[in-house]
């Protein structure tokens, strides 16, 4: 793990965390390496929310936790792994 980063949630990442939240993110991680919370992009949004590899049926992402139902990536999709999620902190108002 040697390109870490850390990026603040705004409102095109939102299933696991919220605007304001910080993820920091194993940036070396550009393709499905086993069931985890992954930060990825679909068309020009990204998002972070957990994959799952499904026998003969590709990745899953996984939103049904969150509301809406799971999503299948297909071949078709603008979708590309940008790091896999290692730490979140939530933040939260003091005042």
């Amino acid at each position: 793990m040697s390109n870490v980063g850390v990026i603040a949630v705004d409102e095109t990442i939102q299933a696991m965390f919220k605007a304001g939240d910080f993820v920091e993110v194993d940036v070396d991680v550009n393709s499905y390496i086993g069931e985890g919370n992954y930060v990825f992009q679909l068309g020009e949004s990204k998002f972070i929310a957990p994959l799952q590899s499904i026998p003969y049926n590709g990745l899953q992402i996984l939103l049904a936790n969150y509301g809406y139902e799971n999503l299948t990536v297909k071949d078709d999709m603008d979708f590309k792994i940008v790091g896999k999620a290692i730490k979140g902190w939530v933040a939260k108002d003091i005042i």
